[in-house]
Formats: structure tokens, sequence, C-alpha cells
């Protein structure tokens, strides 16, 4: 809203509410004395500082104005610099609260001192409690810690340089408020915090679909010449470029939307119950039925079907599972809207109110809108009607429509994506927050170039450490296991991905590695078992921050890979991470010769070690474990940790 918009809002709310001089002036009050000291936007109710370290607090005044800041019976002043800026330091304290911090006459309340980590990444970082309560919500709905406190700072995204200030509410966990926390921080603070009797603070900083490079800063990317950023460019220079080109792709896709809507022939008529789909095509619901001649068909794509209801479910409260499509849907049932989704990736949970169902045949009327790419429902999904405990199957047999073709929309351009942009709204803003340590689970947007991201990430680490002055351990998550599983030795760039984060997390000090390797789905980006790894996640932060050293926080490290003279590669691992648990047969290593080309090898396990060979390869160079999108796993300790995929020269004995 304009500023001017503002003015006048409050302007006609007075006029309207208050009739004397003195309700004005009793309104004024405040504002007259203290209304110029203004703080960071994530400072307010139940925020944590971090134990043990000096505590900074600082805002903007009117320039010369006096600020004071009391916290634990003790109070710092300073006075506002010339351009309104200020700050204190408040003296280290230990674990406790709640507290209340006073700045002039501003109180924050239940105030906490315990650890504070900082999270970021993209949509694996970000995904909600509440898309994971098929597994956890007996445990979500029952628990309360108001010794945990979170944060999901605002997404901004900026390209003028380091931003000051961002906004962001924290939160204690309770049954209301822990479904729209990010599910991996929420089970590993609960898991921090019940074992180590701290205030546990969690700033969520993450962006779904964000690659590395846009959470960089720009000098951090100059040291990478190859990139060629243009940072004089109008996208970093000029503050009204990006809005002209979002004006102007907002009004492409709001014309394409609006002529879908004016030219789709089932809207308002085909989700009705009486209506005749006699001449409909009959379609299997996994096959290219958007396609036409092999080309997939852009536009609105309508799908029915009868499901059969018991009498004893009639006119009960029912879920409707639709689960996952390509890309937007709504739903109706018996003519009527139960709901929709506006993207790909949540799982369609759609409730039936009463008195809906109806003892037998009962409508089911899917629209789906592509824009780009086929429609399509997604394999190995719940498709069923839930209702008094009891699941009725929906068919894969649906009968198709087209609603309207139309041309492929081209995609807006996401200026949050560009290099720099989130760093300087969501990371720069919070460089004087002490934070104990840092959970990192990003990659997948840097599938495409995975051969940059171990010093992509080497360098990001160094230079937020730089920021806040201060060498906090970095916990990376690597990827998960996704997609197909491949028969063969395959060329992937996820494995390619995640040997980058082995490798970024064994170079860079004072890192962890918390792999997701083995708690993957084939069909979903976004894994649900966030439990487990939150838990993988708080076991390296024990050994980092808490400094647990003998505690086994990973899976089996592999530490080299040496032929021997019998032909025979030995793989060793580090002692730390044994002994290994091996789980069923090893089929997931291959080697390879001079020519770069792999092959399945036979692998044994002696005191911990294996053995590996390969009649194929005669001189191997090189190995590789579980090197596939979707790799069978089969090498663990006896934590149940899994060992993280890996490539390794090998070296010979002989040298």
């Amino acid at each position: 809203m304009a500023a001017g918009t503002d003015s006048q809002t409050i302007e006609t709310t007075m006029k309207n509410n208050l009739t004397t001089y003195w309700g004005l002036f009793l309104l004024f009050l405040p504002f007259v004395s203290q209304a110029s000291v203004q703080l960071p936007g994530f400072f307010n109710d139940h925020m944590v500082f971090q134990r043990n370290q000096p505590i900074p607090v600082w805002g903007w005044a009117n320039a010369g104005e006096t600020v004071s800041v009391t916290l634990l019976g003790k109070t710092v002043q300073t006075i506002a610099d010339s351009s309104g800026k200020w700050t204190v330091t408040l003296p280290k304290a230990k674990a406790g609260g709640p507290y209340e911090l006073k700045i002039n006459d501003r109180q924050i309340k239940d105030v906490q001192i315990g650890d504070v980590y900082l999270c970021s990444g993209q949509s694996n970082m970000e995904l909600p409690v509440h898309r994971c309560l098929d597994l956890y919500k007996e445990e979500v709905e029952q628990y309360t810690n108001l010794k945990i406190s979170y944060v999901q700072i605002d997404k901004v995204s900026r390209l003028q340089g380091p931003g000051d200030d961002i906004g962001g509410k924290w939160q204690p966990v309770t049954p209301a408020t822990a479904p729209g926390m990010s599910a991996l921080c929420y089970f590993m603070a609960k898991e921090v915090q019940e074992r180590h009797h701290v205030p546990v603070g969690i700033i969520n900083a993450s962006f779904g679909g964000s690659p590395i490079e846009a959470w960089m800063s720009q000098p951090a990317l100059k040291k990478f010449t190859a990139e060629r950023i243009d940072f004089s460019a109008p996208l970093y220079t000029q503050t009204d470029y990006i809005d002209s080109v979002q004006r102007t792709e907002r009004q492409r896709t709001y014309r394409w939307y609006k002529q879908l809507c004016e030219r789709d022939s089932g809207l308002g008529r085909w989700n009705q119950t009486d209506y005749n789909d006699s001449q409909w095509t009959k379609v299997d619901m996994f096959s290219e039925w958007s396609f036409d001649e092999d080309v997939p068909v852009a536009g609105s794509h309508w799908l029915r079907q009868t499901i059969i209801v018991p009498a004893d479910m009639s006119g009960l409260e029912a879920v409707l599972r639709l689960g996952t499509m390509v890309d937007a849907d709504s739903a109706f049932l018996n003519g009527q809207f139960i709901g929709c989704t506006p993207y790909q990736y949540p799982p369609r949970k759609y409730n039936i109110p009463a008195g809906l169902l109806r003892a037998g045949a009962n409508q089911l009327t899917v629209r789906i809108v592509n824009s780009a790419g086929p429609a399509s429902f997604v394999k190995d999904m719940p498709y069923q009607l839930i209702c008094n405990g009891q699941a009725i199957e929906l068919s894969t047999t649906w009968k198709y429509h087209l609603g309207v073709r139309m041309p492929l929309l081209k995609g807006n351009t996401n200026f949050a994506y560009t290099p720099t942009g989130l760093y300087n709204g969501m990371i720069a803003p919070l460089r004087n927050y002490p934070v104990c340590g840092a959970v990192w689970y990003q990659g997948e947007s840097n599938t495409g170039k995975p051969q940059v991201y171990a010093s992509y990430m080497a360098v990001l680490v160094d230079s937020w450490r730089k920021q806040w002055g201060c060498q906090f351990p970095f916990v990376i998550v690597q990827l998960a296991n996704f997609m197909n599983h491949h028969d063969q030795p395959y060329e992937s760039n996820w494995a390619a991905l995640r040997e980058a984060q082995r490798l970024a997390a064994n170079s860079i000090p004072e890192a962890g590695l918390a792999t997701a390797i083995d708690i993957g789905l084939w069909n979903d980006i976004h894994p649900l078992n966030k439990k487990e790894l939150g838990h993988r996640v708080a076991l390296q932060m024990d050994r980092l921050v808490y400094r647990e050293k003998c505690l086994v926080a990973e899976g089996p490290a592999v530490e080299k890979a040496v032929l021997r003279k019998n032909g025979i590669v030995e793989v060793s691992f580090r002692k730390r991470t044994l002994p290994l648990h091996v789980i069923g047969e090893i089929t997931s290593i291959s080697l390879a010769g001079s020519d770069g080309r792999y092959y399945w090898a036979e692998t044994i396990v002696q005191d911990d070690k294996l053995l590996v060979s390969c009649d194929q390869v005669k001189v191997p160079v090189s190995i590789r474990y579980a090197w596939d999108d979707n790799p069978n796993l089969c090498i663990f300790n006896r934590q149940g940790l899994p060992a993280p995929p890996f490539c390794l020269a090998i070296s010979s004995e002989n040298k």
C-alpha cells in the first residue's frame, strides 16, 4: 500500500472514531515520546538470543535520540547516529527465560536465552509439518514445548546490495503453531531441546526452488570468474527494472488464464452430476492421455469417474485423497466444489462435508490445468475416498475430455533466484544476530551443474562465517534418493551433486553431513520422513556444537580406496563411523578403468573394510557406491545410519 494511502486511512479512521481533542492527544502521546525507535522486523515476542555470547540489539531512531535497552536487570544506553542507526551490546548470559526486553517504552515479552540455529536452503527446508501429518499427526497434536521458538524469515529478494532489515514472527511450539513450521526444523529442534535442556531458537531463512548462487554475496560470487555475472546490468542497478518486467509478465499470465476460462467449454457444466459424459474417452489415469501425437497439450483437462459408496457412509464427513497432479487442479463431488491446489507438489487432501456423500453412485470430477508440459497424475500416490475408517480405492479408469487447448505459456522470471538476491534480502539482515550453528538443505536446483557445487559451498560457508564473525558449525543435508532406479551403472547428476556435498562437508572446517539417501521417495522431490532427517541433523549438532566426540553422528564415511597387489580394491572407512552393518547383498558398487566406463563389481566385507573386484576392469582407477538417482542401499553402521554415496579415485599399494 502506498504511503499516501496509509495516511488517508489513518486520517479517516481517526475522524470516524475520535471525537475530542483529548482523544487525539491520548492516541498520539506514546508516539510523541518514543515512536521513532524502531527494531528489526524479526525482533518480537518469543524471540531467542544465543547464550554465552554478547547480546546485540539494534535499530533506528531519530538522529541524536537516546535509546535505552534493558534485559536481565542490566541497562545499556546509546545515542542514534546522524543517520538514525543505533546499536547496543548487552552482556553475555546463561541459558534461561522467559525474560522481558525493554527498548525505551517498547517491550518484547517471553524472551529466552539458549541456542539459536540458522536454517536455510530451498523447499525441503521449507516443507511444513502439515505436509507430513499422515506420518506424525498424533505426535504433533499432543506436543507443546515453550522452550522452542521458531521464526520464518520473510521471503525477500534484494539485488541492490545487502539489506539491513527483515521481518518474521517468532512462535513457540504448540499444536496450533507447529503445522506451519518447517518439519525438518521442528524435529531437529525438538530433539536438541529435549536432549540438552536449553531453549532453542530456529531461524528459517529459506526459499523454494532457489539455487545456491542466490544465497551467495557479491564478493563471494566474484571469486568464480567463469560465471561472468554482470553486476552492472540493469537488474542490479535499476530498482524499477524488475517491477517493469514483472508487470509485463503478470499481464501476459493474466491474459492466458482469462482466455483459458473464456474458452473452456466445461466450466459450470462438466462438473454437474447430471451431465451426460457418455461420449467422453475412457483413459487410464497413468497413460499419456494429455498428449496429441506425442505432443503435450496445454490447457484444461476434465476427468470424471463414479464412486460407489455404501449406505453406512451416506451423509458422513470424508476425505478425498487425489495423490498429486501436474499441475493445478480443482475437484468437484456431486457437483459441489471440494478443493483446489495451484501447483504440482502438495498432496491433494480434500475434505468432504457432511451431507454430500450419498449411498450408491457419487460423481467425481477433476479439472486439471497445465500451462507447459503434459498434464498427469503421479503414480504410487494414494487415490482414495476415506470415510468412517474405511478406504475406497478410486478406479484408474477415468472418462476424459479436453476443455480447451491453449498455447504454451512462457514461464515468468523468478528474480528471487537471481545470484545474490536471497543473500542480500534474507541473510545479510541477520548477520548481527549470533547463532550457534547452521543447517543447509539445498541442491536440487543445482543438479544441472554439479561440478562447481563443492566450491560454491565452501565459499558460501566461509563468507557467511565472516559476516557473523564466528566459525559456527555447519551441517549440510545430502540430497535424498529421487526418481527412477537404474539396473546398470548410470551417470547421475543427482549423484554428482551428492558427491559435491560430501566433499564440501569433508573439506570445510567444523562441518558435517546428514544424508537423506535412504528416506526419499521416487515420485516426490519432497521426502516426508523429516523426523529421521531431523534426528540425523541433531546428531551432527551434538558432535559439532555440544562436542560429544564419542558419538556416532553419521553413517560409514569412506576414507580411501587402495588397489592391492592381488588386484583387489580395499575400501576403508573412518573409525568413528563404524562398525559396518551390511543389509543383504552389496549390489551398488562399480569400478572403472582408464576408459571411464563403470561395471558392477563383486564385494565382500572383511574387518570393516570392503574388498572389491570386477572381471571386466583389470586395472581399476575409480570406484563408486550408490551412484544413481535412486540407488539400492546396503551399507549402514550399527546405529542404522547409511553410508553416503561416494566416488573415489583408487590409489595403488605401490605408491
